[in-house]
């Protein structure tokens, strides 16, 4: 299914919905079969119990990289360094002028070392992260792409998925992290599939959390789940040491993020006509 064009994003949002309410059992199959395919996935093993569960010391840096991501998209990494606008050199008969001045050209300068003191934090942090993970390329290479081809991004989470059973060609890789431009603004394309559910909006949201650490975004839902990092109930952060797996479904993004997942699946869909799965 080829995205047609529209001249406004409400047209095709629509549009797609109506398309997507017609294809429910579609969706419905996907599920089905990724639920299947993770069974035997690298991620899933099975415990002394008999319960087929996620092996979250081989998660943990699916998670690290959507961190890594939520913070270099929502940071700015570059310091702009800015003339102090206050001349102390200019003095008046006043001295609780000269005074004045003298305090706001140092308070410049103090919040100019604290803005790059931050930035400097954040690129240790964003780097620090970069070298665990071992990725091959530089911090800034990865900001620059998600505003740029994406290419690094599409490569990837093409990797990780299918180690959960989620085998995501070119096709839906490239809608999953595409653009549509409408009137010369571009839109990521994810936002139309994400929208009435709790994780509407851009691809920056997918990777996000709130300031209470809470899954807010697609990826960080699945990702955080899938490493042990969310409450059983809800996307809260769990704050306590990952407990004794208690059932199949603990750690389970099949099970405990249906609509990440079912975002996923929409996706999937639109990118071909019916296609059957066993």
């Amino acid at each position: 299914m080829t995205l047609p064009q529209f001249d406004t994003y409400i047209d095709l949002q629509t549009y797609l919905d109506n398309e997507l309410s017609k294809r429910e059992r579609e969706v419905d199959n996907i599920l089905y079969y990724w639920l299947t395919k993770s069974r035997n996935s690298e991620i899933f093993y099975q415990t002394d119990k008999g319960f087929c569960s996620i092996d979250t010391s081989k998660t943990q840096n699916h998670y690290k990289l959507v961190n890594l991501y939520n913070v270099l998209i929502n940071s700015d990494l570059t310091f702009k360094e800015r003339k102090n606008p206050h001349d102390i050199s200019l003095k008046t008969i006043s001295p609780r002028v000269n005074n004045k001045r003298l305090r706001d050209f140092n308070d410049f300068n103090e919040k100019q070392e604290k803005a790059k003191q931050r930035i400097s934090s954040i690129r240790e942090y964003a780097d620090n992260i970069a070298t665990d993970l071992k990725l091959k390329y530089s911090i800034d290479e990865i900001k620059n792409d998600v505003t740029g081809t994406r290419e690094i991004i599409k490569k990837l989470f093409k990797d990780i998925f299918p180690l959960y059973g989620i085998d995501l060609d070119d096709k839906v890789i490239n809608r999953i992290f595409g653009r549509i431009e409408f009137k010369k603004q571009k839109v990521d394309t994810i936002s139309l599939f994400t929208n009435n559910t709790s994780f509407a909006g851009s691809l920056s949201r997918q990777f996000s959390t709130t300031q209470n650490e809470q899954a807010n975004g697609l990826f960080s839902a699945f990702f955080m789940r899938s490493a042990g990092l969310l409450e059983s109930y809800g996307n809260d952060r769990n704050l306590e040491q990952i407990e004794e797996i208690k059932s199949s479904s603990t750690h389970n993004p099949f099970f405990k993020e249906k609509q990440a997942l079912r975002i996923l699946a929409k996706i999937y869909t639109t990118c071909y006509s019916e296609k059957k799965f066993s």
